[in-house]
């Protein structure tokens, strides 16, 4: 094994003994408000297993559904336009062709970022349904697979709490997933 290798197994090791209380709480709460991602202490959730054996009225799981619904319509409205890229130089942003090539980059993101086999709409409403339920969410932003004729450049995938671990350098945040391989996230 060499070192580098030893290095970031002994990091994720780090990484899993520290988070290991906050997934005692994390599975506490999904069993009452988020009985299907309540798999924080095991691998799958086989069929047909009793998943809301703990709780005893459905108020919390419908209000967190209603709070992530309400939430997504307000930071990400499907129909709109809810961010611009634009120029930081002031100078640049008075040219008319600078900002004419910004307006093209923002149409060309919302249609990839819509696009049906993006994912999007989906990956994002779970990334605030964790959001809100546990206080953290991360979404996959990635290039599109398969064939170029039926894929969209872009593609997005929520990672479940259960699958990454977040650590936190003097240079931004370090997010490290059990699926995907290593993706910097800076602040």
């Amino acid at each position: 094994m060499s070192t580098e290798s030893e290095q970031l197994q002994s990091e994720f090791d780090l990484l899993v003994g520290q988070r290991g209380t906050f997934e005692v709480h994390w599975s506490r709460a999904a069993r009452i408000a988020s009985p299907r991602d309540d798999h924080f202490n095991q691998e799958t959730i086989t069929q047909g297993q009793q998943v809301r054996r703990h709780q005893y009225d459905e108020h919390a799981e419908r209000v967190l559904e209603r709070a992530t619904a309400l939430f997504g319509s307000v930071t990400t409205p499907e129909y709109q336009k809810w961010h611009r890229l634009q120029q930081t130089n002031i100078f640049l942003e008075q040219i008319q062709a600078v900002r004419e090539y910004f307006d093209t980059v923002n149409e060309i993101l919302f249609k990839w970022r819509y696009a049906p086999r993006a994912g999007f709409a989906v990956g994002k409403h779970e990334q605030n349904r964790s959001l809100l339920g546990f206080g953290t969410g991360a979404l996959f932003i990635g290039a599109g697979v398969g064939d170029p004729k039926f894929r969209s450049p872009l593609w997005y995938k929520a990672i479940h709490l259960a699958e990454i671990f977040i650590s936190e350098t003097n240079r931004g945040l370090w997010i490290r997933s059990t699926e995907e391989r290593g993706c910097r996230a800076g602040r």
